[in-house]
């Protein structure tokens, strides 16, 4: 299925203008790609073919940045295609990567890095340098270990805020795996910053100065400022207790990551 507004195409129905936010699941992607949908000059898709194992990443934004959506799901293409109603200059999606605790000897070598086809993405990618790429990395590694494990216990994911009064217990060397792939997933995401023109998010920054860094964003976009006034000012927060509250074993886990140095992103771009 190709794009075609107000039936008929002409090579302003569709945008010129491609990019792409990366990064590791549990970053608050979502709540990003939201707030960039509020420029009218920007069509920011879902997690498109993020579900299927063995899609061909690759040719699913090659196909939908021309504006081909046959690759997606009809949820997906109905989303984009009513982004696109506003005849918008950009138009991207999000590409996350999971940071599995399954590998063998290092993260690189891991079933899901391999199914996620995440190598093959980033040479695509290095290779269509006008693609504009953003970058949201979630520094603080508990919350996001806290994030992760209690939206896989309580099943709560986007827009869904967690269950009263539930606590869990993180598995301590299961946790160290995970963020030593979440970090090797972040530095091979940040090596883009050598090819294509880069922009880096910090999560942390997003949720304690949210206009700021959307303001920053539309000008790495090339697009005209909003009035502050047009745009929401909250972000919908999944849970309002901290980790220390929610995290039976946060001693313990706090200890092991402080003495491996993980407790926050050591990425560099």
């Amino acid at each position: 299925m190709r794009v075609t507004l107000n039936n008929s195409k002409s090579d302003h129905d569709f945008p010129q203008s491609k990019f792409v936010i990366v990064g590791t699941q549990r970053t608050g992607s979502s709540a990003y790609a939201e707030a960039l949908n509020t420029h009218p000059g920007i069509a920011c898709g879902w997690e498109w073919g993020q579900k299927g194992l063995f899609i061909d990443k690759v040719r699913v934004a090659e196909s939908s940045y021309s504006g081909d959506f046959s690759m997606l799901r009809a949820h997906e293409r109905d989303h984009i295609l009513s982004l696109l109603e506003k005849r918008p200059a950009w138009i991207g999606y999000r590409r996350l990567f999971r940071s599995s605790d399954k590998w063998i000897i290092k993260p690189a070598i891991s079933p899901a890095i391999w199914a996620d086809q995440m190598d093959r993405y980033i040479a695509w990618l290095s290779k269509n340098q006008g693609i504009h790429v953003i970058h949201i990395v979630r520094r603080d590694n508990i919350a996001w270990l806290r994030s992760k494990y209690m939206a896989n216990l309580t099943r709560s994911f986007v827009g869904k805020s967690y269950p009263e009064g539930v606590s869990i217990k993180i598995p301590i060397e299961q946790a160290v795996r995970r963020i030593l792939s979440k970090e090797f997933v972040d530095g091979r995401l940040a090596t883009l910053s050598g090819t294509n023109p880069y922009l880096r998010i910090n999560y942390e920054e997003f949720l304690d100065n949210r206009d700021c860094v959307i303001a920053d964003s539309f000008s790495f976009l090339e697009c005209a400022p909003l009035l502050t006034e047009e745009r929401e000012q909250t972000i919908r927060r999944q849970s309002i207790r901290s980790p220390e509250e929610q995290v039976i074993n946060y001693a313990e886990l706090y200890d092991a990551l402080s003495r491996r140095g993980l407790l926050y992103s050591n990425v560099k771009t």
